[in-house]
């Protein structure tokens, strides 16, 4: 179950990483195709060697670091573009306008870094959590809940970012005025 909950993860920030290194390839280039299967291969070496190993077998632990490296390197890398992506969004926009861009990637770094320090603190401090009258599910709302916002908050930036260079117009509306939903 654990399995579960860290490889769609892992899949998720690696498409996510993708998306933001081809995001100016506007016409799908062999090398962004290539690319791509690079991400599926790594995707399905790694659900092999931890899925179909034993723990304590040195595969596993293999399949774990691959999964690991990957992870933190396109957390990253997702967060470095994304800076670089709404600087080219605005670019696009105009100088003065407003950039919805730039605002749903700061909802989403908040989101998961509320969903890290949640997962810390989890972690270190489980069985004092444990003691309390009422255990504060950090790891069920705080972890699953904040990086469920940031993959929703990033997936539509990286959507306005590709309407926008691609002169599609756009507006982001609010359901219940807290959650964003882009309408072309």
């Amino acid at each position: 179950m654990q399995l579960m909950d860290e490889l769609p993860m892992l899949y998720l920030i690696l498409t996510a990483t993708w998306c933001l290194y081809e995001r100016n390839d506007l016409q799908g280039s062999m090398k962004g195709k290539m690319r791509a299967g690079l991400v599926l291969v790594i995707c399905i070496v790694c659900t092999g060697l931890i899925a179909f190993t034993e723990k304590s077998d040195t595969a596993h632990d293999i399949g774990r670091s691959i999964m690991v490296v990957s992870f933190s390197g396109s957390l990253i890398y997702v967060f470095y573009a994304a800076s670089i992506a709404t600087g080219e969004h605005q670019e696009v926009l105009g100088k003065d306008e407003y950039n919805p861009m730039g605002e749903l990637f700061s909802y989403g770094f908040l989101s998961m870094m509320v969903a890290l320090i949640s997962w810390i603190i989890d972690n270190m401090m489980c069985d004092f959590l444990y003691s309390l009258p009422i255990y504060p599910q950090l790891h069920a709302i705080g972890w699953h809940f904040g990086t469920a916002s940031a993959v929703y908050f990033m997936l539509l930036a990286l959507h306005i970012h590709r309407l926008g260079m691609k002169s599609y117009k756009y507006e982001i509306d609010y359901v219940y005025y807290i959650i964003p939903v882009v309408k072309t």
